[in-house]
């Protein structure tokens, strides 16, 4: 009597039911922003982002980390008025609407 065997390669381990978390995409003052979704909940930018409340020289770099430094500067530009200042209020607002529209595509 054969029994029938399936190779390790083809058993399906947990992790092949789990959903996929994918990018995600904000538009901010005309521009269209990609993120893994994965980074918004990743530790270390967590960390940055609980620093900027007492030191707010830390949102350049967690907004790096999020974004990367092309699309980062790419947000600067987009925000920047005509008189080349790049108001906190707007970065804080990208940031929020940043971070829900993650923790949407993260639940």
């Amino acid at each position: 009597m054969a029994t029938a065997r399936k190779e390790l390669s083809e058993i399906k381990q947990p992790e092949d039911h789990k959903a996929k978390v994918e990018d995600f995409t904000i538009e901010f003052s005309g521009e269209k922003f990609t993120v893994k979704a994965k980074a918004v909940k990743d530790y270390r930018i967590l960390m940055l982002l609980a620093k900027v409340e007492t030191d707010a020289s830390a949102l350049p770099e967690a907004l790096t980390k999020l974004l990367g430094a092309e699309q980062h500067e790419r947000m600067i530009d987009a925000i920047e008025d005509n008189e080349g200042f790049v108001d906190i209020e707007t970065v804080g607002e990208f940031l929020r609407e940043l971070m829900q529209a993650g923790n949407r595509k993260n639940s």
